[in-house]
């Protein structure tokens, strides 16, 4: 049966609108592609600037101090006994200028400006050198020797009080949470194992990545989703022609009403997305420890959240789906549209929903280790933990005798702590007072860790 001059022109200009509209789509993808690539490449140029001006800065900073002790040395070595110091010469309205003036074992005064014990590259202002002098009066007067004992003192203590505030931060508030870690053969998810298994920066970067993930395509969708609902197409509103029933298409009052209803829950579930993402790493820009963090997945429902970042992506793009069949029905008949529909929703689930149970099975904590919830791992490797959960208590125990309220050994007096602090620097520097380094690595940061604990072990 031929069909109508007519409808044969309006077939001709339904076809010539999908194609603009697939026209302005792929730009619209196209430009985001290429946006997306240009931010993640200025990203990671940032970043290797970032790397390489630390590293620089690093190397800098210990050729320096190795250049000061080599040349404190060398004056300590040719000065002998006969080494006296004359500091502040000069005077003058702008300040003090500070000279090193040593005598010889001939008689002679010589400047050795080339000893002096400040390291830095270039000399400071007059004022600034007046203004120090002013505030530190008796590191002005010191010889050599007991400067560089003062330098190699504060270093120390700075060594040390990292490692310390480390240890902090691990273990200050484990108390408050002990209790829902051991307890993680009951938990419904295995975040609790996780956690302690992987650590916080590990498991917390894996979430952020997530739900950074769904904000960003959520995001994708947006652009594409708020034009169609501004701007819906014009077939939208044009009453259906034909009447044969396989031809049949929704009335123009209730396809409107569809398309801008799922168009419009699709927008919102996708800046529901954004939002959880966004609240998610605001709380863990903020948490200060790592028991705040185990709080945050306990109390604070944080891999809950992570959830229903994914739910309402998943539900945003069903909607979105909804209203391009709703669409896309003004050109075909309806039943056309819901069979099509119906074909590529069933295969599209039977491609991703078994092979994300097969990764799933294969690797997940709950699905594939533990065996209450459904999982089957091999027979000759149970669900054990007993590691991890051996260190965690460790943490529990260290909160408890070091940071506890009312009971840890640095939450007592002002001046109780301060004491405690200083019988700890003395010990450190008693057990490891050369500064040996580790004969294997040769870093010096060993010698501070070995100082540190065994200093602690020593007091308490």
């Amino acid at each position: 049966m031929p069909l109508p001059e007519l409808h044969r022109d309006q077939q001709s200009l339904l076809n010539a609108t999908m194609l603009a509209q697939q026209q302005k789509i792929c730009e619209i993808m196209s430009e985001w592609m290429v946006q997306h690539k240009q931010i993640y490449e200025a990203h990671v140029a940032e970043q290797q600037r970032l790397i390489d001006a630390i590293q620089a800065t690093q190397k800098q900073t210990l050729d320096r101090i190795k250049c000061g002790f080599a040349k404190l040395q060398d004056a300590e070595i040719r000065s002998g006994n006969s080494e006296e110091q004359i500091a502040c010469q000069g005077g003058g309205p702008r300040g003090c200028q500070q000279k090193l003036l040593r005598v010889s074992a001939t008689g002679g005064c010589s400047c050795a400006e080339n000893d002096q014990v400040f390291l830095d590259s270039e000399p400071a202002p007059k004022q600034h050198a007046a203004e120090d002098a002013s505030k530190h009066p008796k590191l002005c007067k010191l010889s050599t020797v007991d400067f560089s004992k003062i330098f190699t003192a504060r270093m120390h203590n700075v060594e040390m009080d990292e490692h310390i505030l480390k240890t902090w931060r691990r273990c200050s508030g484990m108390h408050t949470v002990e209790k829902w870690v051991k307890n993680f053969r009951k938990h419904p998810a295995g975040w609790a194992a996780l956690l302690t298994i992987h650590g916080i920066p590990e498991v917390t970067g894996r979430l952020r990545s997530k739900v950074d993930n769904y904000a960003i395509y959520s995001a994708l969708f947006l652009s594409m989703s708020m034009p169609m609902l501004m701007a819906p197409p014009e077939t939208l509103l044009q009453e259906p022609i034909s009447q044969d029933w396989w031809e049949w298409q929704l009335p123009v009052e209730v396809r409107a009403r569809m398309y801008a209803y799922a168009l419009f829950a699709g927008v919102s579930l996708h800046m529901v997305c954004i939002l959880l993402g966004m609240a998610f790493n605001n709380a863990l820009n903020e948490a200060a420890r790592d028991s705040d963090v185990f709080r945050m997945f306990s109390s604070g429902k944080g891999f809950l959240a992570t959830v229903k970042c994914q739910q309402t992506f998943r539900f945003g793009c069903a909607a979105d789906m909804l209203a391009l069949v709703i669409a896309a029905s003004c050109y075909i008949s309806v039943l056309e549209m819901i069979l099509t529909s119906a074909i590529c929703a069933v295969i599209g689930g039977r491609v991703v929903w078994p092979t994300e149970n097969l990764l799933m099975k294969s690797v997940s904590i709950v699905k594939y280790w533990r065996t209450e919830l459904g999982g089957m791992p091999h027979e000759d490797d149970p669900f054990d933990i007993s590691t991890p959960m051996s260190c965690f208590d460790e943490r529990c125990e260290a909160n408890c005798e070091l940071f506890k309220q009312g009971e840890g050994a640095f939450c007592g007096d002002g001046s109780e702590v301060f004491r405690l602090w200083e019988k700890l620097r003395v010990k450190a520097k008693v057990t490891n007072p050369t500064g040996a380094t580790d004969p294997d690595s040769g870093d010096a940061a060993y010698s501070s860790s070995t100082g540190v604990s065994s200093s602690m072990a020593a007091l308490f």
